[in-house]
């Protein structure tokens, strides 16, 4: 979750409680994710997979104090093309959790 007045390092992603269990339990350690503008990751980087939920067509809204998993990424790959809806990259990453 970003702090206001606090540029973040970190790139968060939404996540549901599933989501989160199987990153914990490594079944999940690959995803392609959007890269917002003006953001990027490279290998080393941390991202944070956080509690969130989203209302019908609406942007997701993390929970406070909601469950969060933090992972180390150990692969980026920029796959070339922009989402024309959000202008956001797809990027397929993988990672390890951290322990």
């Amino acid at each position: 979750m970003d702090i206001p007045g606090l540029k973040s390092q970190v790139n968060n992603y939404p996540a549901n409680e599933q989501r989160i269990s199987d990153i914990e339990r490594g079944r999940i350690s690959n995803a392609v994710l959007p890269m917002p503008p003006g953001r990027s990751l490279c290998v080393g980087d941390f991202i944070v997979f956080a509690l969130a939920y989203s209302p019908a067509s609406q942007e997701a809204c993390y929970v406070s104090g909601g469950d969060s998993i933090r992972v180390s990424l150990t692969e980026v790959t920029d796959l070339g093309t922009v989402d024309p809806a959000t202008g956001e990259a797809p990027f397929r990453l993988s990672w390890e959790p951290l322990a």
